[in-house]
């Protein structure tokens, strides 16, 4: 592995010749937003609160779980 490609994986966090899993990845963490989303839109107000969440929570807790999925994939 070459000195910029170890600096590149360093300071990102990924492999620099992996952009089909990249892809792949992104596109997961996107099904796991999208599906995360949905789900807690069911979730009620009374739920919520009881949970100390609000509703403009919801969006950076489903970005939080696709992140997750994304690192998941790549770190494989």
């Amino acid at each position: 592995m070459t000195m910029s490609m170890q600096m590149h994986e360093t300071l990102t966090g990924m492999p620099k010749f992996r952009p089909l899993a990249r892809i792949a990845a992104r596109f997961a963490g996107y099904r796991v937003y999208r599906d995360k989303m949905a789900e807690l839109e069911l979730v009620s107000d009374r739920e919520l609160d009881e949970l100390n969440i609000t509703r403009n929570d919801l969006r950076e807790i489903a970005l939080q779980a696709a992140r997750r999925r994304e690192a998941e994939l790549l770190a494989a």
